[in-house]
């Protein structure tokens, strides 16, 4: 099964991914909040849910829908 994000992603966060790719070992998610870094990790791990089963999203304020 071939993971579809269900939301487009905008440029700074394709961007994002295109980096996560390049350094996977070496890469941390320094964007603002509210930017959509956890839609970054989510579309990251969807893609690898055959070698990383589990994923744990840790929010200390929660998510918030952006109005």
């Amino acid at each position: 099964m071939t993971y579809q994000s269900r939301t487009t992603a905008h440029a700074h966060q394709t961007e994002a991914m295109t980096r996560l790719r390049a350094q996977p070992s070496t890469f941390a998610l320094l964007m603002g909040m509210g930017t959509g870094k956890t839609k970054v990790i989510l579309d990251e791990w969807g893609e690898r849910v055959s070698e990383v089963p589990n994923l744990l999203v840790v929010a200390p304020a929660g998510s918030f829908g952006n109005r």
